[in-house]
């Protein structure tokens, strides 16, 4: 029988780095140790800490002499906190021995009087204040191997926290429901009475906060325990274990409270909390043949629709008691903001002006307000940035140039601004960009507010593991974005391959294993490129409000630009059909069916081969002309795309491919890619592709579609599309015929909205190679343009996304980065 849920729709926290939801969330999904979250050294007072439970309470709209005050006072440390010390303006204050016992008393008073709340606070007095170590060679987590008990303890420091439950209501403010609380001797009884009071099965928890307790004996006794409830007896990881003694540490019952904090963020924010400086389980005998994992960095966590909501169950062991606590998401919150965004990123200060002399007087001004002391420097920093923003807003329309600075601290910000003194004179001279390594941006040659702006979706080889992991947090309304295009978000961006799960902290050889299978996979990186490219898309057109004129993809990118831009009603519809199609698992990839036919072998390939003994794809510079006529003369050898005026892919026969690439005296790359994409030996297959993608279309749009198989746009209609697909998935492709038209065509801003930066490298060089001609000119004069990547391989995604809008503020494309100033509790 299940038991009547309770809500808790508030929460927060105070350390020495400060308070507040979003500084809690950003160190909980990052990493971070609390007293790495700002700049405050005193140590937060009681008083404070009173002062942020009435503002939790007010901000939850609830009124502070309605409210009930439970406090935990259970381990040494914990202080007594009543009316004398400042809660006098509460409803009423008792003390409890446990979370357990709070919350079991809260939910019998809110079942007799369903309009009340509870604020469970908990105050811990640290005499050391020794906060989690961030030392490569120091383990914060028990369960680790290098964790010796004994040897190793947890560091601490005065902190406080507190949740506000009440009456579940199906409210969309609600930010997570607790739906059972147990509590005994035995870690396994436990467990199993939780579970059925929420009336679910073990394989529903997705994610287990524990204890993990510096003790070995009850290290080892609730290990035992959990995996026997939980861990199941399979393979599949699909359960992660996390806690918030890794960030935290062992604060009393602070510690308690902020593991359900950290549970309700997970469910609420849709992500799998990391636990920083993870290796490998202490005991891997317990932990083999469970489902349990550990993320080593945060990772989103998509739906399993057959489970109805995302749940997680808190474990806390002590030598005095065991309990349990399962929590539930609120589906009924469909909006879930955060301001991760403002939170995470940089600085970013545009400074406007009319001139050299302008501008240089802005740095200076900025230089002079950053080298201004402050006790939390950060926040400074911060507020300093919204000023300038607020200025920017006012002179943008006027002004004739824009710069941007970047940086995270006062020491960076400084650097670049005397690295953009530096080189502003020189930019002005030569009518040239100043960019800084940091991203700090500068054009003298701005493309303009009435510049049109193209989106441009980078082909198949793009995706990379770990690509876009930030994305769903950084934009919360991704995953509802990703849910309306696909029937399944985890698996329409493949996230077993994009984010894989370990039991052990994957080495570079394990990751570059999984990304060979990722790439090898046709169909998986294919789908995986068409659902990232839309969250991109969404990112950009709804939070940054970029709207585009034209959309181009390279390769099989085509197919992302059109779910991209919506051109499709129901693009999840190819996503079944695509996972067992043939044409892209054995036909033109895998066991090469179409080729094996083409050039009149049999079915069965040799024992032992591998399908790039049959075709490889090579990377090759030099005049596309020259090796075009050298390709001539192979039958087996095709030149399937060119990429830039010095640089193609050839596919084909290896042997015959080196004759080619020697013929040419060429430098040459082997790809070790096995499709026959863009190839004659594709051809059979285009009746195929286009029944795949005739897919009913939205209502026409603005948009301009441009594709490869005619060098134009392509007409809104659903045949078109699917005959325009299938033409150039079976032909070779001309990138920079295609960039030219549409520059031609009045196209300045090229917005690549994928993995990595390949497509922007390959525009750059085209348009450089253009410069002469008449494409990209008016009369004898050249129009600027700009590219903008969104992404880079080995670059955090906050990084990269305020680069690139860096870069488009300068050249003053209209754009909103108001995200990127917001400040609050978002929660």
């Amino acid at each position: 029988m299940t038991s009547t849920p309770l809500a808790i729709v508030a929460l927060d926290m105070l350390v020495a780095g400060g308070s507040g939801m979003s500084r809690l969330d950003r160190a909980i999904y990052d990493g971070l140790s609390f007293l790495e979250m700002g700049t405050l050294k005193e140590t937060p007072t009681l008083q404070q800490f009173c002062t942020l439970l009435q503002t939790a309470v007010v901000t939850a709209g609830k009124a502070v002499n309605a409210v009930d005050v439970f406090v935990l006072q259970s381990a040494g440390g914990d202080v007594d906190l009543n009316v004398d010390n400042g809660l006098s303006l509460f409803k009423s204050v008792s003390a409890f021995g446990s979370l357990y016992e709070a919350i079991a008393t809260a939910k019998a008073k809110l079942a007799a009087s369903p309009s009340d709340s509870v604020l469970i606070a908990s105050f811990f007095d640290s005499q050391s204040d020794q906060a989690v170590s961030r030392d490569a060679d120091y383990p914060v987590f028990a369960f680790d191997e290098a964790f010796v008990s004994g040897q190793h303890s947890y560091g601490e420091t005065t902190a406080g926290a507190c949740v506000l439950l009440s009456s579940a209501g199906s409210s969309e403010t609600e930010l997570a429901l607790i739906v059972a609380q147990a509590q005994g001797d035995d870690v396994i009884a436990v467990g199993d009475d939780a579970l059925k009071q929420a009336g679910v099965t073990a394989e529903k928890i997705e994610y287990l906060e524990v204890t993990a307790s510096a003790n070995s004996s009850l290290n080892q006794k609730e290990l035992s325990g959990l995996t026997q409830t939980y861990g199941g007896n399979q393979d599949a990881l699909t359960c992660a274990v996390g806690s918030a003694v890794s960030t935290l540490g062992r604060c009393g019952s602070v510690t308690d409270v902020v593991s359900l904090i950290q549970s309700t963020l997970a469910v609420y924010h849709r992500y799998i909390p990391m636990v920083p400086g993870w290796n490998a389980p202490a005991e891997p005998a317990l932990w083999h043949n469970t489902r349990f994992y550990v993320a080593t960095e945060s990772i989103p966590w998509f739906e399993n629709k057959s489970f109805g909501a995302r749940r997680a169950a808190v474990s806390l062991v002590s030598d005095t008691s065991v309990s349990q606590f399962i929590l539930q998401e609120n589906t009924a919150a469909k909006q879930r903001p955060n301001t991760y965004l403002s939170e995470a990123t940089w600085c970013f200060y545009p400074i406007c002006g009319n001139d050299l002399d302008g501008l240089t007087a802005g740095l200076k001004a900025l230089q002079q307000a950053i080298e201004q002391k402050n006790d939390d420097q950060s926040a400074h920093l911060k507020a300093l940035a919204a000023e300038y923003f607020a200025n920017y807003q006012q002179q943008k329309i006027a002004a004739k140039y824009t710069l941007v600075i970047l940086g995270e601290s006062s020491e960076v910000l400084l650097k670049e601004v005397e690295l953009m003194l530096a080189g502003l004179q020189v930019a002005f001279d030569n009518g040239s960009e100043r960019k800084t390594p940091k991203g700090s941006f500068f054009t003298p040659n701005p493309v303009g507010t009435e510049a049109e702006v193209g989106f441009v979706y980078p082909g198949i080889g793009a995706p990379y593991v770990g690509f876009g992991r930030d994305l769903f947090h950084l934009f919360p309304g991704a995953f509802s974005s990703l849910d309306a295009m696909s029937r399944d978000a985890g698996a329409s961006v493949n996230d077993d391959l994009l984010f894989p799960r370990s039991k052990t902290r994957l080495t570079p050889q394990e990751k570059k294993e999984v990304e060979r299978v990722l790439k090898v996979s046709l169909h998986k990186i294919s789908e995986c490129g068409v659902g990232m490219g839309y969250l991109l898309t969404k990112a950009f057109r709804d939070q940054f409000k970029l709207n585009p004129h034209a959309g181009v993809g390279y390769s099989m990118g085509e197919v992302s630009m059109y779910v991209g831009l919506d051109a499709w009603t129901d693009p999840g519809a190819m996503s079944e059909p695509l996972a067992d199609h043939p044409t892209f698992q054995r036909n033109i990839t895998g066991e090469l069916f179409a080729l094996k036919e083409y050039w009149g072998l049999p079915k069965e390939s040799p024992a032992g081969s591998k399908p790039t003994d049959l075709w490889n794809t090579y990377s090759l510079r030099g005049d596309p002309k020259k090796v075009a006529a050298e390709v001539d003369k192979e039958e087996k050898v095709f030149l399937t795309i060119i990429n830039t005026p010095d640089n193609m892919l050839i596919g084909g026969d290896p042997e015959s491919c080196q004759r080619v690439v020697k013929a040419l005296g060429a430098r040459a790359m082997s790809m070790e890619l096995a499709s026959s994409i863009h190839s004659a030996p594709s051809s059979p297959e285009y009746d195929r592709i286009r029944e795949l993608y005739a897919i009913e279309v939205n209502e026409r749009t603005d948009i301009r579609f441009y594709s490869t198989s005619v060098y134009k746009p392509v007409p809104h209609r659903t045949q078109a599309i699917a005959h325009s697909i299938a033409k150039s998935f079976t032909e070779p492709v001309d990138f920079p015929r295609m960039i030219e038209e549409m520059v031609s065509s009045g196209v300045r801003v090229f917005v690549e909205m994928g993995a990595d930066r390949s497509c922007s490298t390959y525009i750059e060089k085209i348009l450089k190679h253009s410069s002469g001609n008449s494409a990209g000119k008016e009369g004898d004069k050249e129009l600027p343009h700009v590219c903008v990547p969104v992404n880079a391989k080995g670059t955090d995604d906050h990084i990269t996304i305020v680069r690139a809008l860096a870069k488009l503020v300068s050249h003053q494309v209209d754009i909103d980065i108001s995200s990127l100033f917001l400040t609050g509790n978002a929660s």
